[in-house]
C-alpha cells in the first residue's frame, strides 16, 4: 500500500468508521464482506503503527480473517496466514465433526476444502501439523465414502500416513491417528483388492493397539479397527486365525465400552460382522445367535435418521438371510428382504454404497425364490443385480461377486422359463466373475463352481458336449481349490457330483458314475458332523439320486437299498424345502416299489400330503401352478399304490386311495374352498372371528395376480405387493388355527372326513377315476361306503394314444377339407366313445347296478364323475355304442342309463350343494345374458348368437342383456322376446359382466371361448375388451357370489384345460364359475357348432320351465341330459355336435 494510503488508514475518520461498522456486527453475524473489510483495516493499522500499538490491531485482523478463511477467501495477508490457521482450529474441528456425523456430501466437501487450506499454510515444523493432516485424511475418507472418488481415497491415505510419520510413538494421540490411517487403508483395500493394502492396515491397527494400552481412551477404537482389518483379510485369504483374533479383539472393544457410550452401537455392529463371518466358517449356531443379538442391539441403539442406521439395517438383513438358510426359516428370509428394501429406500441413487446393497437384496430375493418359487422374487433378483452391477465400476471389489451372483440368478430363471438368453447370460457373467478374481482368492472356488453349474444347465437343455466337459473340469477345479473342512466344500463337491452324474448318464461312462457316487458321498459326509450343515438335505438328496441313477444302470441292490433309505430321510426332514422332499419321496418309492409296495405306498402318501406346502397362499397363481405342474400324475401313482397295498383290506385301500386323490387333485381349488367355508355357525357363535376371517380372505383375493399395488415407476426389487400378501397369509393361517382350536370347529376349512365324503352320495353315486402307469381303477363312492373297481382295459399308454387320436378327430371334424375326411373324423369320435364305454363306463355302471334305462315313471339315477388327470379331456357322459340301433335293448350308452354330472373333487361338490339354497328373492329370477356375435380380433361372426339370445331371452322373464349393437343390425327389445331390464351403456365388457354377476342368479354367455395353451388361469371368455381386460379364469375365481344358481357357457372349450401337466387341477372356465358360487354350470369340452347351440339352449331352458312356471335350476343336470340325448337321437353320426356339453355341480 502506498504511503498516502497508510496515512488515510491512520485518519481518525477511518477509525471512527471502523468502530461504527464493528458495532453493527454481532458474534453470530456472518457478513463476510464486512469482516473482510475490517480485517484489512486492522492489518494495515498494524503495519502503519509502532509495534506497541500494532499488536492489538494484528490480533483483531487474525480474528476477523477466521470466518473469511473458512468461507474460502484467499486474499489474506501471507504473514497472517499461519496465525489464521491456528485461530481457525475450533471452527474447523466443528465443521469436520458435523460433516462426519451427517455424512452429507456438501458438508464433507466444505470440510475437505477447509482442512486442505489449513494444511497448506501450516509450517512443516508446526507441532499441530500431524493432527491437521490426520483431520484432512478423515475429511477426505468421509467424502470418498459418499462419492466413491478414488483420488479422495488416495489423498486420505497419503494424509493419514504423513500424520502418522510425523507423530512420535509415545504421543498421546498417536493411537488415534493410527486408527484414521488404518480406516483409510481398509477402504483402499476394499476398492483395489490389493493384499498389500490390507496387510498395511493390519500393521497400522496392531501399532495402534500397542500404543493404546489398557485404560487408554482410544483402545476400544484401535481394537475395533484391528478386528475389522483382520476379518477383512480373512475374507481374502481364508486364514481362520485372522478371524478368531478379529472376534476376540471385537469382544474386548465392546467389553471396555460402557452401555450408553456413543461408540457402542458401532462396536456392536463390528462384532456382529466378525461373528457372522465365523458362523459362515464353522456353522456354529451359537455364533449365529450372537450375531443376530449384536446386529439387533446395534440397530436398536441407532435412532432413525442416523447416517449409520441404514448400514446396520442391512447388516441385520444379511444375518436374517443366513438364519433362514441355516434353519429353513421362511419368516427370517421375509424379514431379511423387507429390511433390505427398507434400507435401500433410504439410500440415494447416487450413493456409491447403493450398488452393494442392491446386490445383497438380489441374493436374498434369489434365496427366497429357491424356498417358495415366486417368479416375482426371481425377476426382482435379476433386475436388482443388473442395477447393482451397472452402478459399480469394473474395478469395484464387489463387482466380481455380483457377476457370479447374477450368473446363478439367471441360471435359476432359465430353469424356470427356458429362455436361451438367460443361460447364455449366466455363463458369460460367471466367466467375467472368474476373470476378475485373482488366483489364490478364497472366493475363486465358489465362482468356478457357479460357472460349472451354469454350463451343466446349458448342456442339459441344448446338448453341447463341450459345455458338459467344461462343467466337470471347472467343478473339479473348484473342489481342488477348497481346503478340506471349509463350509463351502459341501456345495462344490455336490456340484461336481451332479456334473459327473449328468455326463455318466449321457455317455454311459461307468467311471464317471462311480466318481459321481463317491463325490456325492463325500459331500454328505462333509455336511454331517457335530452341527448339521445347511446344505445337508441337498447333499443327502444328491447322494441318493446318484445311487439311484447307478442302480438304474447296473442294478446293484445295495445301491437301491441305500438310495431309498437316504431319500426317505430327505422326505422326512423338516428342514428340507417341500420341493426337495416331494422329489425324494417319489424317487424312493420308485426304487422300492418292486420289492416293498407297502413302503412305497407310504412314501407316496407322505409326498402327497406335502403338495399343499408347494402352493402357499402368498404365492401368485402362476407360481403355484408351476410348482404343481412339476409333479403331474403324482396323485394317480399314489392312489394306485394304495390300492395295491396288501397290508390293508380292500375297503380301507379304496378309502385311502380316495383320500389321496382328494388331497392331491385340485390343490388350488381346495385352497380356495378353505376361504369359502360355511360361516353361518361361526358368525352366529363368534361374529368377531367370522368378520376378521372374511376381511383377511378378501384382502388375500384383492392382492391376486389381477391386482397390482406397485406403480410402473417402482423398481421390481422394491415391489411390496408380494410382501403384503405374505403378511396377510401368515395372519390368515393364524386365524384358521385359532378357529380350529374352538370347540366344535376342529374341522373348519379342512378336507372332508370319510363320513363327510359318503354323505355326499345322498343324490347319487360319485365315481373317481384313476389312471396311472401302475394300474387304472374306479373308486366308487355310494351310500354303502367306498369301494374300488380295477379297470384292466384302461392302460395308461392306450389312454394317451386314444386322447391324441380323439383330438385329431375333433380338429378334422371341424376343419376337414372334404366331406369324406369329416365323416371319417366323426366315425373316429364315435369309436372313442365306444371304447370309453367298454373300458370305463360299462364296468362302472354294472358295479353300481345300472344295467339299463330306468323304468317308466322312475326318476333317473345320477352319477357324478370325478375323472381327474388324463380322462378329464374325454366325454365320459357320452361314452357308449351310439351306432347301435335305437331300439337295442342293451342300451350300451351312459346317457341311456344315468344322468351324468362332473365334479373336480367330492369336496367341491359339497361346496356346490351348499350354494343351491342360498339364492335370495332379489336375484331369484334375475338373469344376465352376455352375447358377442362379433369379437374384436377374431375373424368372422357367430351368425346364430342373436337367435340364441332371442330364444333364451324369451324364456327368461327378467334379464339384463349385454350385447354390442352392430351397424345395420338391431340388438334392441324388438329382437328379444320376453321382458328385459335394460341398463344404459352396458356393453359386453369384462368389467360390466363383473358388476352384473352379483345381481344375477342366472348367467348365459353366447360367445367365443379361449383355452390358454400354457396357463389355464388365463383361459377366457372373449368379450368386447378381451384384448385389454380379459375375463379370465383367475378373475372369475376371485368372485364369491352368494346367490348364484346357474351359469350356461355357450362357448368353445370352457370345461377344458389345455395344459396336460395341470389337468389334475381342473383349472378352466367352468370350474371358475363353479368356484365363484354357481351351483350348476353348463360347459363344453371342445368347439361347439354355432347353429346347433341355439337348439341346445332352447331345449335346456324349456325343460327347466316344463314342470313349474318358475325356473327349476335344480333340474339343470337333467335338462342338459335330455338336451344331449335329443341331439344324439337326431344326429347320432355327428357326436362332435352334442358330446361336448357337460354339467358341473350339484
Amino acid at each position: 500500500m502506498a504511503q498516502h494510503d497508510l496515512t488515510a488508514i491512520l485518519d481518525p475518520a477511518a477509525a471512527d468508521a471502523a468502530r461504527r461498522l464493528s458495532a453493527l456486527l454481532s458474534d453470530d453475524d456472518y457478513d463476510v464482506r464486512a469482516r473482510y473489510a475490517l480485517a484489512w483495516f486492522h492489518w494495515y493499522r498494524s503495519v502503519a503503527l509502532p509495534d506497541e500499538q500494532a499488536r492489538g490491531h494484528r490480533d483483531a485482523a487474525v480474528a476477523l480473517f477466521v470466518l473469511c478463511f473458512v468461507s474460502g477467501a484467499h486474499d489474506i495477508p501471507p504473514p497472517l496466514l499461519p496465525d489464521v490457521a491456528d485461530a481457525v482450529q475450533p471452527v474447523a474441528r466443528t465443521v469436520l465433526q458435523q460433516a462426519v456425523d451427517a455424512q452429507h456430501p456438501g458438508l464433507l466437501t466444505a470440510a475437505v476444502t477447509l482442512w486442505q487450506s489449513v494444511v497448506a499454510v501450516t509450517r512443516a515444523d508446526h507441532p499441530d501439523l500431524p493432527e491437521r493432516l490426520s483431520n484432512l485424511g478423515i475429511a477426505l475418507a468421509g467424502r470418498y465414502r459418499k462419492t466413491g472418488e478414488p483420488d479422495d481415497l488416495a489423498a486420505a491415505v497419503a494424509a493419514g500416513r504423513a500424520a502418522v510419520n510425523a507423530t512420535a510413538n509415545d504421543h498421546p494421540r498417536a493411537s488415534g491417528r493410527l486408527v484414521n490411517l488404518g480406516s483409510a487403508l481398509i477402504a483402499q483395500y476394499e476398492r483395489t483388492d490389493a493384499l498389500a493394502d490390507i496387510d498395511a492396515a493390519i500393521a497400522v491397527a496392531r501399532a495402534g493397539v500397542n500404543a493404546a494400552l489398557p485404560g487408554h481412551p482410544d483402545r476400544a477404537a484401535n481394537l475395533t479397527h484391528l478386528s475389522l482389518a483382520l476379518s477383512t483379510r480373512f475374507e481374502r485369504t481364508g486364514n481362520a486365525e485372522d478371524l478368531l483374533t478379529a472376534v476376540e479383539a471385537g469382544r474386548e472393544a465392546l467389553l471396555i465400552t460402557p452401555d450408553g457410550h456413543p461408540h457402542r452401537p458401532a462396536l456392536l455392529s463390528n462384532l456382529g460382522g466378525t461373528l457372522r463371518a465365523r458362523f459362515e466358517l464353522t456353522q456354529d449356531p451359537a455364533d449365529l445367535e450372537a450375531t443376530l443379538e449384536a446386529d439387533q442391539a446395534a440397530l436398536d441403539a441407532t435412532p432413525d435418521g442416523h447416517p449409520d442406521r441404514t448400514a446396520r439395517l442391512l447388516n441385520l438383513a444379511t444375518t436374517l438371510r443366513l438364519q433362514s438358510e441355516a434353519k429353513g426359516d421362511p419368516a427370517a428370509l421375509d424379514a431379511a428382504v423387507e429390511a433390505n428394501r427398507a434400507a435401500l429406500s433410504n439410500i440415494p441413487d447416487n450413493d456409491p454404497v447403493r450398488a452393494e446393497w442392491l446386490s445383497n437384496l438380489a441374493v436374498a430375493l434369489e434365496r427366497r425364490y429357491r424356498l417358495n418359487g415366486a417368479l416375482a422374487d426371481l425377476d426382482g433378483s435379476v433386475e436388482a443385480m443388473h442395477a447393482a452391477i451397472a452402478a459399480m465400476p469394473a474395478d469395484h471389489v464387489a463387482w466380481a461377486g455380483s457377476q457370479s451372483n447374477l450368473a446363478m440368478t439367471l441360471k435359476a430363471r432359465f430353469a424356470r422359463l427356458g429362455h436361451r438368453a438367460d443361460i447364455d447370460g449366466a455363463v458369460e457373467a460367471a466367466r467375467m466373475a472368474i476373470d476378475a478374481t485373482p488366483d489364490g482368492s478364497p472366493r475363486r472356488a465358489g465362482r468356478l463352481s457357479n460357472l460349472a453349474v451354469a454350463l451343466e444347465s446349458r448342456f442339459t437343455r441344448f446338448g453341447d458336449q463341450a459345455d458338459l466337459d467344461e462343467a466337470v473340469d471347472t467343478a473339479r477345479s473348484a473342489v481342488d481349490e477348497t481346503p478340506s473342512g471349509h463350509p463351502d466344500q459341501v456345495k462344490w463337491l455336490d456340484n461336481l457330483a451332479g456334473a459327473l452324474r449328468e455326463r455318466a448318464v449321457r455317455t454311459g461312462a461307468g467311471r464317471d458314475m462311480d466318481e459321481a457316487v463317491d463325490t456325492a458321498r463325500a459331500a454328505l459326509a462333509a455336511a454331517t458332523g457335530e452341527r448339521d450343515h445347511p446344505h445337508r438335505d441337498a447333499a443327502q438328496f444328491n447322494f441318493g439320486l446318484a445311487l439311484s441313477v447307478r442302480y438304474a444302470a447296473a442294478r446293484a441292490e445295495a445301491d437301491r437299498d441305500v438310495a431309498s433309505t437316504v431319500l426317505a430321510g430327505v422326505l422326512e426332514s423338516a428342514t428340507a424345502v417341500p420341493l426337495l422332499r416331494v422329489f425324494s419321496g417319489i424317487t424312493a418309492a420308485q426304487l422300492i416299489a418292486p420289492s416293498n409296495l407297502g413302503r412305497a405306498s407310504d412314501l407316496l402318501e407322505d409326498a402327497i400330503t406335502l403338495l399343499p406346502l408347494l402352493t402357499p397362499r402368498h404365492l401368485q397363481r402362476g407360481d403355484q401352478q408351476h410348482a404343481l405342474a412339476i409333479f403331474t400324475g403324482l396323485p394317480a401313482e399314489a392312489a394306485a399304490h394304495a390300492l395295491s397295498d396288501g397290508r390293508r383290506s380292500e375297503d380301507r385301500r379304496a378309502a385311502r386311495a380316495l383320500h389321496l386323490l382328494e388331497t392331491g387333485r385340485a390343490v388350488l381349488l381346495n385352497q380356495s374352498l378353505d376361504t369359502r367355508s360355511d360361516l353361518s355357525t361361526l358368525r352366529r357363535e363368534h361374529p368377531e372371528l367370522a368378520a376378521r376371517f372374511v376381511q383377511l380372505r378378501d384382502l388375500l383375493d384383492s392382492l391376486s395376480d389381477t391386482v397390482s399395488v406397485d406403480t410402473e415407476k417402482t423398481p421390481p426389487w422394491l415391489h411390496r405387493s408380494a410382501d403384503q400378501r405374505r403378511n396377510i397369509t401368515a395372519e390368515f393361517e393364524t386365524m384358521l388355527t385359532l378357529i380350529r382350536d374352538i370347540d366344535g370347529f376342529a374341522d373348519f376349512a379342512l378336507p372332508l372326513s370319510e363320513e363327510e365324503l359318503i354323505a355326499q352320495t345322498k343324490d347319487g353315486s360319485i365315481v373317481a377315476l384313476n389312471v396311472s402307469t401302475y394300474r387304472s381303477d374306479a373308486l366308487l363312492l355310494t351310500a354303502d361306503g367306498i369301494t374300488s373297481l380295477e379297470l384292466p382295459g384302461l392302460p395308461r399308454s392306450e389312454v394317451v394314444e386314444r386322447i391324441t387320436a380323439f383330438r385329431h378327430a375333433l380338429r378334422s371334424a371341424t376343419d376337414g377339407t372334404t366331406p369324406t375326411s369329416r365323416r371319417r373324423a366323426q366315425a373316429d369320435i364315435t369309436d372313442t366313445l365306444a371304447w370309453l364305454w367298454d373300458a370305463v363306463a360299462e364296468p362302472v355302471l354294472l358295479a353300481l347296478g345300472h344295467h339299463g334305462p330306468p323304468a317308466p315313471g322312475v326318476e333317473w339315477p345320477r352319477i357324478w364323475w370325478a375323472p381327474g388327470g388324463l380322462l378329464s379331456v374325454l366325454p365320459l357322459h357320452a361314452a357308449g355304442h351310439h351306432s347301435d340301433p335305437s331300439d337295442d335293448p342293451r342300451c350300451r350308452t351312459v346317457m341311456d342309463r344315468v344322468v351324468s354330472s362332473y365334479t373336480p373333487t367330492v369336496r367341491s361338490l359339497r361346496h356346490a350343494r351348499r350354494n343351491t339354497g342360498t339364492a335370495t328373492e332379489y336375484a331369484q329370477d334375475r338373469a344376465l345374458i352376455v352375447a358377442m356375435p362379433v369379437t374384436p380380433g377374431v375373424p368372422g361372426r357367430l351368425e346364430h348368437v342373436s337367435a340364441e339370445v332371442s330364444i333364451v331371452g324369451g324364456l327368461l322373464s327378467a334379464h339384463v342383456l349385454l350385447m354390442e349393437k352392430e351397424r345395420g343390425r338391431c340388438a334392441d327389445s324388438d329382437t328379444v322376446r320376453g321382458n328385459r331390464t335394460v341398463a344404459q351403456d352396458l356393453r359386453p365388457t369384462g368389467e360390466n359382466v363383473l358388476a352384473q354377476l352379483p345381481r344375477s342368479s342366472i348367467v348365459h354367455f353366447a360367445c367365443h371361448g379361449d383355452d390358454h395353451p400354457s396357463d389355464p388361469s388365463l383361459s377366457r371368455l372373449l368379450l368386447l375388451d378381451h384384448e385389454t381386460s380379459p375375463l379370465t379364469v383367475a378373475r372369475l375365481a376371485q368372485l364369491k357370489l352368494g346367490h348364484a344358481r346357474l351359469a350356461y357357457l355357450s362357448a368353445c372349450g370352457t370345461a377344458l384345460s389345455a395344459v396336460p401337466e395341470l389337468q389334475d387341477e381342473a383349472i378352466h372356465l367352468t370350474s371358475a364359475f363353479h368356484l365363484a358360487g354357481f351351483a350348476h354350470v353348463v360347459g363344453t369340452l371342445w368347439e361347439i357348432n354355432d347353429a346347433y347351440a341355439c337348439t341346445f339352449a332352447e331345449r335346456f331352458y324349456k325343460y327347466l320351465f316344463a314342470h313349474d312356471k318358475a325356473l327349476a335350476t335344480e333340474k339343470s343336470a337333467l335338462a342338459l341330459h335330455h338336451a344331449v340325448r335329443a341331439a344324439r337321437d337326431e344326429l347320432p353320426r355327428l357326436p362332435s355336435f352334442w358330446a361336448a356339453y357337460l354339467h358341473v355341480g350339484a
